[in-house]
């Protein structure tokens, strides 16, 4: 084989190669992100809980157009899940701000609460 026949020969292989990895390095992207917000606690969010299963039903959907041969829509459909997982994720983290917030306040007004109750005291004796 000439060099000139194997750069060809390379030219054709290394873009299938790329196209078959490509959708299942978003496939494996996608199901990271939706057990990262699973983790954080997505299925406990209203909202979280909605993406997390829009990017369920979208990564299934995708996992079929593979399946069948449609690369481009699984790409696509992976783009959405990817992205509706991410949302769930941000909206996960957002609540554990929320509620490690309340505590705090709720902590902060304890110790208020319980100096102010100290210094009445000390003023009653």
């Amino acid at each position: 084989m000439s060099h000139s026949h194997l750069i060809v020969a390379l030219a054709l292989v290394v873009p299938a190669c790329a196209s078959k990895t490509l959708p299942q390095q978003q496939l494996m992207d996608t199901q990271g992100a939706i057990t990262s917000a699973e983790e954080l606690g997505g299925d406990e969010n209203p909202d979280a809980k909605l993406h997390l299963q829009y990017a369920r039903e979208q990564l299934e959907s995708a996992k079929k157009r593979m399946d069948d041969g449609d690369k481009d829509e699984a790409k696509r459909l992976l783009e959405r899940a990817h992205a509706d997982a991410d949302l769930a994720l941000t909206l996960a983290r957002t609540e554990q701000v929320h509620q490690d917030s309340r505590k705090a306040i709720a902590d902060v007004e304890a110790l208020r609460s319980g100096k102010s109750t100290s210094a009445t005291a000390a003023v009653g004796e």
